[in-house]
C-alpha cells in the first residue's frame, strides 16, 4: 500500500487540519456536555461525538493509505451528521431514534438459537413489543416518516450531488459488490487480474474531502446548542481553511 501521496497531502495541510481538530475538540472533546435545555441534544450531541471519533479514524486510515476503508467510515460519518441535522430540525423524533435500539437487538436475537433459554427476559419483551419477532421476520428500524437516509438528507437541505458522493459512492465500498472487488485490482495486457491499488486511485482524497465537509457541518450544528464564543471563532477559521484546501465552501448548510 503506497501511502506517500496522502501523507504528503496531510503534511501540506497540517496546520489547517490541526485547527479543525482543535475545533472538533471544542465542540465534542473531553469535558463538553450536552445541552439539557434542549431534550433532543441527548441524541444530537452523542452523534457529534461519534462524528469526531470517525473523522479521527478516517485521518488515520488516510495517513496509511487505506483509502477504501476511509470511504467506508465516511459513509457512517455521513449518516451520523444527517441524523443529527434531522433530529435538530425535528426534535420530537429523538425518542423514536433511541427506540431503534430495541428493534436492533430484536433483529440480532431472532436468529440466536435457543434465545428463549439464553436471554429469557429480552426474548419475552420482544415477543410483546414486536409481533414480527415471534414470526422470525426482520423488524424495521424506521424512526421517522422519511424512512430513508436520502429522504432525511433532502429534508435538511443536503444536495443530491453530495448525497450521491457521500452515501451512494461510499456504499460501493461497504458491500462486496462488483465495485468493491474490482477496485482492488489492475488488469494486465493478457487480461489477468493483478493485485494492487490502481495507480490513479484517489479514494483517500475523496474520503478526506467528504469527511472534512461533514465535520465542518457537525461543528456548525454544535453552535446551535453551545454559547461558546471560542467555538464560533474556531468554526469561522475552519470554514476558511476548508475553502483554501478544496477550492469551494462546505456544501452542507
Amino acid at each position: 500500500m503506497n501511502s506517500k501521496e496522502p501523507q504528503a497531502a496531510l503534511e501540506k495541510y497540517k496546520d489547517q487540519l490541526a485547527r479543525l481538530i482543535a475545533g472538533m475538540n471544542l465542540a465534542f472533546g473531553e469535558g463538553v456536555t450536552n445541552n439539557t435545555l434542549a431534550p433532543e441534544d441527548i441524541v444530537v450531541f452523542p452523534l457529534g461525538v461519534a462524528a469526531r471519533d470517525l473523522f479521527e479514524e478516517i485521518h488515520f486510515l488516510v495517513y496509511y493509505g487505506f483509502g477504501h476503508a476511509a470511504l467506508r467510515t465516511s459513509r457512517t460519518l455521513y449518516e451520523c451528521v444527517v441524523f443529527a441535522l434531522y433530529i435538530n430540525k425535528h426534535p420530537d423524533t429523538w425518542g423514536l431514534y433511541l427506540d431503534t435500539m430495541h428493534a436492533s437487538w430484536a433483529n440480532i436475537l431472532r436468529n440466536v438459537t435457543d434465545a428463549a433459554r439464553l436471554m429469557p427476559q429480552m426474548h419475552n419483551d420482544f415477543l410483546q413489543k414486536f409481533p414480527k419477532y415471534g414470526q422470525g421476520k426482520t423488524i424495521p428500524l424506521d424512526w421517522n416518516d422519511e424512512k430513508t437516509t436520502y429522504n432525511m438528507a433532502s429534508n435538511v437541505g443536503i444536495s443530491d450531488d453530495f448525497h450521491s458522493l457521500a452515501f451512494g459512492y461510499t456504499s460501493a465500498f461497504v458491500h462486496p459488490g462488483g465495485v468493491f472487488v474490482l477496485q482492488r485490482f489492475t488488469q494486465s495486457a493478457e487480461g489477468r487480474l493483478i493485485i494492487g491499488a490502481k495507480p490513479n486511485d484517489n479514494a483517500w482524497s475523496t474520503a478526506l474531502r467528504i469527511s472534512h465537509d461533514l465535520m465542518i457541518n457537525a461543528i456548525r450544528l454544535r453552535t446551535k446548542y453551545s454559547s461558546s464564543t471560542a467555538l464560533r471563532q474556531s468554526l469561522t477559521i475552519c470554514e476558511q481553511d476548508f475553502s483554501q484546501i478544496w477550492g469551494y465552501a462546505p456544501q452542507l448548510s
